[in-house]
């Protein structure tokens, strides 16, 4: 496969995220089908990062190539130049309420 264009890369991730569900629950419920938990606050190891790397397997978080760091909003940087990929909002909400631990306690990976 040829490598991807920023703009490629972007559309998957778009695509990906959409596929989760339209409210935070839905989003939650496809996670918690795929068997992923994941960290609070974690950037790179929350359940919706390793959903990413699951079924983006473009995004590449080893060369410094691309790096995926998930927040309120997804931000893909290639090299020098950061761009945004803006979360639809039932991405936002499920992202507010597990780090707050409001909500999806069974999605948070456990400390020892």
């Amino acid at each position: 496969m040829d490598e991807l264009t920023r703009e490629e890369l972007a559309d998957l991730v778009r695509a990906a995220l959409v596929e989760l569900g339209d409210t935070a629950d839905r989003v939650a419920e496809t996670i918690r089908l795929l068997g992923i938990v994941g960290e609070r606050e974690d950037p790179c190891g929350c359940p919706l990062a390793l959903y990413l790397a699951r079924v983006v397997p473009e995004l590449d978080y080893g060369d410094g190539r691309f790096v995926w760091r998930v927040g309120r909003n997804g931000v893909l940087a290639d090299d020098d130049t950061v761009w945004m990929i803006t979360h639809p909002l039932a991405v936002r909400s499920f992202i507010t309420a597990f780090d707050l631990e409001e909500n999806y306690q069974d999605l948070a990976a456990v400390r020892s």
